[in-house]
């Protein structure tokens, strides 16, 4: 009588987790997934920057990326978001590719210790 139950109660567990295939998925299916690409992470001493429409771009600005002034001279092309702290996530400067075209990306610091740095960064399609 005991293996009974276990095996109904096994049953009942594996049948409340299949699916219908008339539900549909939240999660991206494989030609999603592949779809999305990964974010061009810039390094230190890198001044060119090559990236398709609809990228990310993360400047990698070391450990204090809140103190960075960022300007893209193009935001038809390229729209830039400061870096910094938000919440208990610390965050690059960062970039977004929207159209293709050329930008230049000016990174200033904010106390003026740090000399400025500059990206040419060009977009295609």
């Amino acid at each position: 009588m005991r293996t009974a139950i276990v095996a109904t109660t096994a049953l009942l567990a594996l049948a409340g987790c299949s699916s219908s295939s008339d539900t549909p998925s939240s999660s991206p299916s494989a030609s999603q997934a592949a779809s999305l690409a990964a974010p061009i992470v810039v390094d230190p001493g890198q001044t060119e920057v090559t990236a398709a429409v609809g990228q990310f771009i993360d400047f990698n600005v070391g450990a204090k990326p809140g103190r960075w002034q960022v300007a893209s001279d193009n935001t038809a092309v390229l729209t830039v978001t400061p870096g910094g702290k938000n919440g208990s996530a610390t965050f690059n400067p960062g970039a977004e590719a929207i159209a293709a075209g050329t930008a230049t990306v000016t990174m200033t610091d904010k106390k003026g210790d740090l000399d400025a740095m500059v990206y040419s960064v060009t977009v295609t399609q």
